[in-house]
């Protein structure tokens, strides 16, 4: 139920965190565990949701999305960081991402950065009813260098019986070519001239 990282970014608060769902993605008797995330507004009044959405399996396979960061660039695009394991897959490190103009409490589909094929149950750390800890290390942030660029940190099974973090850098889309300009040429030396691109 904990929020984990949130940031706030040009006045709204953005979080995520782990949430039991089912196939469906609501929350009625849940067989898995999905992250879902949200962008929150008026902060300085009455905090309002402006979006939110879940990233979870809807098929049989049972994958589940876990310990999630989230974050957004200067372009308004979000990037989701999170460790991935699954009835028949190894414990891995997953994003998702969404561009600003994307429908509203959307992610695009899930991918898998690392493809673990060992198993973590290690003999010093029996688990417990709430299972093995795990996911101290989720962090997805912006390169300060241009805004735009992200990078997130998730946790995955390394190697038997332990665990590593992988880094990966999720590099922005270009700028929008322009499609026409008015006027659509400048003669040499001129000032004071507004371009409509």
């Amino acid at each position: 139920d904990r929020l984990y990282a949130g940031v706030i970014r040009n006045g709204r608060l953005w979080t995520a965190h782990n949430i039991g769902v089912n196939s469906s993605g609501t929350t009625t008797s849940p067989t898995r565990d999905g992250s879902r995330w949200y962008e929150i507004g008026n902060l300085s009044t009455t905090p309002t949701l402006i979006q939110s959405g879940t990233v979870y399996d809807n098929t049989s396979g049972v994958r589940n999305y876990w310990i999630p960061s989230v974050n957004v660039s200067a372009q308004g695009h979000v990037a989701l960081g999170f460790s991935v394991a699954g009835t028949n897959e190894r414990i891995n490190a997953g994003t998702a991402g969404r561009y600003a103009a994307d429908v509203s409490g959307t992610m695009q589909t899930p991918a898998l950065y690392t493809s673990s094929t060992t198993a973590y149950n290690p003999p010093s750390d029996p688990g417990g009813t709430g299972g093995r800890r795990w996911g101290d290390y989720s962090f997805t942030s912006v390169d300060p260098n241009d805004d735009m660029t992200m990078w997130t940190i998730q946790e995955f099974c390394s190697s038997t019986n332990n665990w590593g973090v992988q880094v990966v850098k999720l590099i922005a889309p270009p700028p929008s070519s322009a499609t026409s300009a008015s006027p659509t040429t400048l003669n040499t030396n001129t000032s004071n001239v507004n371009v409509t691109i």
